[in-house]
C-alpha cells in the first residue's frame, strides 16, 4: 500500500501476561500490542487507515479531510500519515475559541502540513455539511477514522492473532466503536466492549453495523478524558507489573474492566482472552 507499510510494524507481538489474579481465575490471558505499529500512527488508528488508504490508492486521490478535537488520537495519527504520504490534509476542529496553539495535537498536526479549520461546536455536529464545502477531490475519513473502511483494517489482527492461538474472546475499549465492530466482523468467538464514553447509542450502532459486542458500562471514571487519582496509581502498578505502559483514556480504563470481570469468575477456566492494545499513547504525552 504506497510506501507507507515500510514503517509500520506488524505483525504486533502477542505477549501473555500472568499474575495471582489471572492464575486464580484459571485463564490465559494475552494483550495484543497494537501499540507498538508506530510511534505516531499507532495501533487502532493504523488498521482503520488501511481501508481509507485502499479506497484513495484505487481512486488516485491524494488529499483528505478529516474530524476531530484538540486533544484526538486521530488528529494525530493522521497528521503524521499525511506528511509522511505527502499528502495535502486538511481537519475541521471542534471549537472555535481554538488555535493552533491551542493543545500539542494540534501544534503537532500543524507542524506536519495539516490545515486546521476551528468551527463551532453546533457546525461541528453537521460534518457531512462541513465535507461538502469541499470539492470531490478530496477524501472524507470520518471522525476517528471509523466506518466500514476501518472495520476491514481489524480483519489484520484477527489474523495476525487467530494464526498463533484460539482464543474465547476478545476486549477492547470503545471509543466511536469502529476496533470492535471490525473485529467481531471478522471473528467467531465473542467480543466485549469498555466505552470510555457516556450515552453512546451502543446498541443502535452495532445492531446498524450488524454485529453483536457485549458492552462492560460503568468503567468510565467520571467521563471521556477524566483521570483520577485512583486510575493514575493503578497505571503505574501496571506498567511496574507487566513492563509496557497503558494509556489513560481508553486502554487502563478498559483493563480495569476486564480485570474486574476476571476477578468475578466472568470467564470459565482455561479460557484464551485477546485484550487489544489499541494505542492512544500520545494522548497522555501530549495531555
Amino acid at each position: 500500500m504506497w510506501e507507507l507499510e515500510k514503517i509500520i510494524q506488524t505483525p504486533t507481538p502477542l505477549i501473555r501476561l500472568c499474575s495471582d489474579w489471572i492464575e486464580a481465575a484459571g485463564v490465559q490471558l494475552w494483550v495484543k500490542r497494537d501499540d507498538l505499529t508506530h510511534p505516531d500512527i499507532m495501533g487502532n488508528k493504523w488498521r482503520k487507515w488501511q481501508g481509507h488508504l485502499a479506497q484513495m490508492q484505487a481512486a488516485g486521490l491524494r488529499q483528505f479531510v478529516t474530524f476531530g478535537g484538540a486533544h484526538s488520537n486521530h488528529i494525530w495519527a493522521s497528521s503524521a500519515l499525511g506528511r509522511a504520504m505527502g499528502f495535502e490534509m486538511k481537519a475541521f476542529i471542534r471549537g472555535d475559541e481554538l488555535n493552533a496553539q491551542s493543545s500539542p495535537t494540534l501544534r503537532f498536526a500543524y507542524q506536519n502540513g495539516m490545515a486546521l479549520d476551528f468551527v463551532s461546536r453546533s457546525a461541528y455536529r453537521n460534518k457531512v455539511a462541513l465535507a461538502a464545502t469541499l470539492d470531490t477531490s478530496w477524501y472524507v475519513v470520518p471522525e476517528g477514522g471509523s466506518g466500514p473502511q476501518a472495520w476491514e483494517g481489524m480483519a489484520g489482527v484477527v489474523h495476525e492473532v487467530e494464526t498463533l492461538i484460539k482464543p474465547d474472546a476478545y476486549v477492547c475499549a470503545l471509543g466511536t466503536g469502529g476496533s470492535a465492530i471490525g473485529l467481531a466482523k471478522h471473528t467467531t468467538v465473542p467480543v466485549f466492549g469498555v466505552p470510555v464514553l457516556k450515552g453512546m447509542p451502543w446498541a443502535a450502532l452495532f445492531s446498524e453495523a450488524e454485529v453483536g459486542i457485549e458492552v462492560w458500562d460503568g468503567f468510565q471514571e467520571g467521563g471521556y478524558g477524566k483521570r483520577s487519582e485512583d486510575l493514575l496509581v493503578w497505571m503505574k502498578q501496571f506498567t511496574d507489573q507487566f513492563g509496557f505502559t497503558l494509556d489513560s483514556i481508553y486502554t487502563a480504563k478498559a483493563f480495569r474492566a476486564l480485570e474486574f470481570h476476571i476477578r468475578q469468575g466472568y470467564f470459565k477456566p482455561n479460557s484464551q482472552i485477546v485484550f487489544l492494545h489499541s494505542g492512544g499513547l500520545t494522548g497522555d504525552y501530549t495531555g
